[in-house]
């Protein structure tokens, strides 16, 4: 599996962030072309590491191409422009990662 991965810091106002997040966000990411898998999971205990994390989300993909075609897609943008109309930013990492053997 060929994924992007977002690592989101402190979330500002955790409930209504996590409300918006869920109902507004992950529907525009199941939009994307090619989507397989898409798994976001709230942190609750933080074992170690510099900065509070706070969600983690994982958006997997078949192959290299399809993730590919997936970020320069306009779904994408929507994704991406829905992101930077948050009215409180928490601090992100986006790393593109594949399944190791």
């Amino acid at each position: 599996m060929y994924k992007v991965i977002v690592i989101y810091g402190a979330l500002p106002d955790t409930e209504k962030f996590l409300d918006q997040y869920r109902s507004v966000h992950l529907p525009l990411v199941r939009g994307v072309p090619n989507v397989q898998r898409i798994e976001a999971a709230t942190v609750t205990r933080q074992l170690m590491g510099r900065g509070e994390i706070g969600l983690i989300t994982e958006i997997g993909f078949a192959s290299a191409a399809d993730r590919s075609a997936a970020l320069k897609s306009d779904a994408w943008r929507a994704v991406a422009a829905d992101q930077a109309s948050w009215p409180a930013q928490p601090e992100m990492t986006v790393v593109l990662a594949e399944d190791g053997e």
